[in-house]
Order: structure tokens, then C-alpha cells, then sequence
């Protein structure tokens, strides 16, 4: 790679990872629990059919969830 293209890379790696990085944020904050109180926790749903439980009762928490949206 010429030195340009080698620059050009770098600063596209640059901006991948800052984009990811901020991308993460914005999900982290979506998923803190005071946004989502409509949601159980995992305590809540137990080991056994967590799946299974947390998609058939999707409908009744969505409507609080900043997730729904």
C-alpha cells in the first residue's frame, strides 16, 4: 500500500471504531432498566422458557418499553 492509502485506511478504521463505539452507547442507554420498566428482569423470568415466556408476553410490557418504539 502507497502512503496514502495506507493514511486512508487508518482513519477508516478510526471512524469504524468510533462509530461502533458510539453506537454501543446509544444501546446501553436504550437498555437501562429506568427506560424499560415495563420489562422483567431476568430474575424475573427464571431459567426454564425464559424465551419462550418473554415472547409470548411481549404485547403486555412493550406498550412501557422505550425499546418498543
Amino acid at each position: 500500500l502507497s502512503g496514502s492509502e495506507l493514511k486512508v485506511e487508518v482513519m477508516e478504521e478510526k471512524l469504524l471504531r468510533d462509530l461502533t463505539r458510539e453506537v454501543c452507547s446509544v444501546i446501553w442507554v436504550l437498555a437501562l432498566p429506568g427506560l424499560n420498566s415495563g420489562l422483567p428482569s431476568l430474575e424475573q423470568l427464571g431459567t426454564v422458557n425464559r424465551i419462550d415466556s418473554s415472547l409470548k408476553s411481549l404485547e403486555s410490557f412493550a406498550s412501557s418499553s422505550l425499546t418498543w418504539y
